[in-house]
Order: C-alpha cells, then structure tokens, then sequence
C-alpha cells in the first residue's frame, strides 16, 4: 500500500511536527483531512499534513478510520507502555524496499550473522562513549579516566546506562528510530537464520537513548512536568538527529563488507 501523501514537505510549508498522546485517556478519530483528538470534553483537531510522527500511551482509543488516515498520510504510530517500553508500531509501507533489502538478506542468511552483529553494536556503543568524551573534551572538561572506564565496562559491554529521564524517554527514541528506518526502506524488525531476531529499531533506539543519557547528564532533573521533558527531548533530537543517520550509515558498511566478503 502506498502512501496518499508523500514525505517531503514543500519549503513554503511548515515542517512537519511529531505528536505525543501521553498522560491520560484519550479518542482519536478521524475528521476529513484532520485528527480529531478528544481529552474529555475538549477536542483538538489536528492537521494529518503537519504530522511526522505518533507515540500512543495505552489509554488512547484509536477507530480504525484514524489509523488508516495516519497511514495515508504517511505517519508511524507508536504505542509505548506506562514503563516507557514500546510495545510496536503501525507503519505504512515504503513505497518500495531500500538499496539495503538484499543486503540485509543475505547478511542475515548467514549463521555467523548474530556473533557479527553483536560486535558491530560494541563498536556502536563504543562510538557514543567516545563521541561523547569528545564533546566534554572540546568544551574543557573531559571526563576522568576512572569514568571512562566504568562505563565502558557498564555500557559498552553490558548495555547499561543510567536514565536520567522519564521512563518512557526509550519510547521517544524509539519513534524518532522507526521513522527514520521507514523513510529508507528498512524494516523495524527482522528475522534472520534459526530465526534468531534482529530489533534493529530497538537496537538503535537505545544507542540514541544512551547519547540523550550521556550529553544531558543529570539536566533533565530539573524538569517538572512530562510537557517540559517532551520540551526538552525534542530540542534535544533535531541537533541530534544526525547520530541515527551515523548509527545506519555504519550499519550499511557493516553488512556490505560482511556480505562482500562472503564465499
């Protein structure tokens, strides 16, 4: 199915904006060329062509006509439960398959691909680790060498970093993920020999979820209210956008040099 509207934003229109129903029960239905988003007696209707993307609490209601209207719109949907996780996403299917399609195939049609993949997210968080000392660096304060290599042992090999901000800040990067690999033709999810999972959108989510952890520090607690973290986050990801674009580019070179180098 193709998408009704395309992607791209002509320049004299306003970009394109992303849309969080969290914090309390909600209905959403559709309304011609808008959603019309009810929280008790209040209705907001919202224009489908001012949307980029969708994160859903559980207590939203959706009809079936609102989600068919995000798709043709082109507009991925994410539900993330009350602990900040991401249960999935509705997404409309891209027009076509990415350049990466068969790539991906036959990087996961191999049985070493998991031993492979594991690495290649290592050298990932080892990229964030080092991208982020690098900015304390510049700024004239680097980070002690005892820091340093607490978190490496914590994150770079045990994928643990503290949160510093509310718990479904996971949920946020997992929806800024999923519509980036949308726009290029990926998948969120794969399954690759023995069937063995590959949750890509996951797995990058929480790279972008340890670089808003680590630049941000403990700023975040300052934050009073859900609105002024949502706020936070979302200045926070347009200079930031550029890492997910980093984290796929390397993957692309991952999986073409594996695959090339296969007999």
């Amino acid at each position: 199915m193709q998408t009704h509207h395309g992607r791209q934003n002509p320049q004299n229109e306003p970009a394109r904006k992303p849309l969080y129903l969290l914090g309390g029960p909600r209905e959403v239905t559709a309304r011609d060329t808008s959603l019309a988003v009810r929280n008790g007696a209040h209705v907001t209707n919202l224009p489908l062509s001012r949307l980029d993307r969708i994160l859903s609490g559980l207590q939203v209601t959706w009809t079936g006509e609102a989600l068919r209207a995000c798709l043709g719109y082109g507009i991925p949907v994410t539900w993330i439960d009350g602990s900040g996780h991401p249960l999935g996403t509705l997404s409309p299917p891209p027009a076509c398959a990415g350049p990466m399609a068969d790539a991906i195939q036959r990087y996961l049609d191999r049985p070493e691909w998991t031993e492979s993949y594991i690495h290649w997210l290592k050298h990932r968080r080892m990229d964030v680790l080092q991208h982020w000392r690098n900015a304390l660096s510049r700024r004239g304060h680097p980070p002690p060498a005892r820091i340093l290599e607490s978190i490496k042992r914590d994150f770079v090999y045990a994928d643990h970093i503290p949160n510093h901000f509310p718990d479904e800040s996971l949920g946020w990067c997992y929806a800024v993920v999923e519509n980036r690999l949308n726009q290029e033709g990926m998948q969120s999810y794969y399954w690759g020999f023995g069937g063995a999972p590959l949750p890509l959108a996951e797995d990058i989510a929480r790279l972008l979820w340890a670089e808003l952890n680590l630049h941000c520090g403990t700023l975040p607690r300052q934050v009073q209210s859900l609105a002024e973290a949502l706020v936070f986050f979302e200045n926070w990801v347009q200079k930031n956008a550029v890492r997910v674009h980093h984290h796929l580019g390397d993957l692309k070179r991952h999986i073409r040099t594996e695959v090339s180098g296969c007999r």
